[in-house]
């Protein structure tokens, strides 16, 4: 196995950096963008560039499941705005409401909807017992 294989994969090195040069905007500006190009080299190209630029050590499992969590809350904080939940394992971004990119997206929402039921539940049941325990 190759020691430097991301080196490798990069096939063009310096294009996305001369694309943003060209455009006055930051590399991960230029990434978004290209992201979204209907050329599927350049579009696998800018996601690779986005999740190069992240970092490994940031994104931890625990790390994107709470990234999930905290869209979650701004989508229920905010009715009336329609938002794009971004994933942060296949760097794709989808609609609320629509299928959502990959099975690992679809299970980190079941397993936040999941903790939101039971915190609610908890909540419910302390309120009736603060309310029994006030009728005695």
């Amino acid at each position: 196995m190759a020691k430097k294989w991301i080196q490798g994969a990069i096939k063009h090195p310096g294009a996305l950096t001369a694309a943003a040069k060209k455009h006055g905007v930051s590399k991960l500006q230029e990434a978004e963008k290209e992201s979204h190009s209907s050329n599927p080299k350049i579009r696998d190209a800018a996601i690779s560039a986005r999740g190069l630029s992240r970092g490994r050590s940031k994104w931890t499992p625990a790390r994107k499941l709470q990234f999930v969590l905290e869209q979650v809350a701004k989508i229920r904080n905010d009715d009336d705005a329609v938002l794009e939940i971004s994933c942060p394992y296949c760097l794709s971004t989808s609609v609320p409401g629509t299928e959502f990119c990959c099975k690992t997206m679809h299970n980190a929402l079941a397993v936040i909807m999941d903790r939101q039921d039971l915190l609610d539940k908890i909540d419910t049941a302390e309120r009736i017992r603060e309310k029994s325990y006030r009728g005695n």
